[in-house]
């Protein structure tokens, strides 16, 4: 998490740049600006969730199950999830513990399982993305539709995999 909230002022980089030349001053700014705004709206997504008693790995979990009603193996899981194949065993049974998930044999490999959204899970899902849908809305509301749409092409030239 990025914790620097006290940002250095143009002046401070100008003399930055004058002892490090390979410094771009306007790059600087820009990802310390995105870093902040990414940090804080983190930040709130995850108090968020905690209200709800998820993580984050957890609320993706959900959200995968119910985007795949007929369940997910583990790896597929941990692959979309971002996660490792241990770090996905270790959340799936905390999350069958908790009843939010099932896990069921899967015919086609003795060795994996399908983890399923359960009753309670979807139950906790619906309650949890209304007031997630509320803050994302309340977060953005300060941009015009245009904007959003604008910032959203603009971030995503920065992904790795965006052409060059």
């Amino acid at each position: 998490m990025f914790e620097l909230k006290d940002l250095p002022s143009h002046a401070t980089l100008l003399q930055f740049a004058a002892r490090f030349p390979s410094l771009d001053i306007s790059a600087l700014e820009t990802w310390l600006s995105l870093m902040r705004v990414s940090s804080e709206l983190m930040a709130d997504f995850e108090a968020l969730l905690a209200q709800h008693g998820l993580s984050q790995t957890k609320f993706w979990v959900l959200i995968l199950l119910k985007r795949n009603p007929a369940g997910l193996v583990l790896t597929q899981l941990a692959a979309s999830a971002g996660v490792s194949n241990p770090t996905m065993t270790g959340i799936i049974d905390r999350m069958e513990r908790d009843l939010l998930v099932a896990r069921h044999n899967d015919a086609s490999d003795r060795r994996a399982y399908i983890v399923q959204l359960t009753p309670s899970g979807a139950v906790l899902l619906d309650t949890t993305l209304p007031h997630h849908y509320e803050q994302v809305g309340s977060l953005l509301n300060p941009l015009s539709a245009e904007e959003r749409a604008q910032l959203s092409a603009l971030l995503l030239k920065l992904l790795p995999t965006a052409p060059r």
